[in-house]
């Protein structure tokens, strides 16, 4: 199974988790705010060429932290974000959607 399949798999998992709680806009809007900062941050970090370990270590961070932003399953606070946009030299749009 490739990395990309085993991800997949687990968030697939993890949306059947959040969905049988019974709320379902509220616990779909969440996730799916969840997973985009989860794949901004994965897919910024990875171009970086840093491990999870290197980033943590530029944000004064436990690597568990890391792992667990970058596995959608756990939200974080600006405080957390403005290290992650710091250390990966990115920075935060709001865009409408209309």
């Amino acid at each position: 199974m490739t990395m990309h399949m085993a991800k997949k798999k687990q968030l697939d998992e993890q949306m059947d988790r959040l969905m049988s709680t019974g709320n379902t806009r509220e616990v779909v809007g969440k996730h799916s705010l969840l997973m985009d900062v989860a794949v901004q941050i994965h897919l910024l970090r990875t171009k970086k060429g840093w491990s999870q370990r290197k980033l943590a270590r530029e944000m004064g961070l436990p690597q568990s932290t890391v792992a667990r932003v970058e596995s959608g399953e756990f939200g974080v606070g600006l405080n957390t974000i403005s290290k992650f946009l710091k250390a990966l030299n990115a920075e935060l749009k709001i865009v409408s959607k209309l």
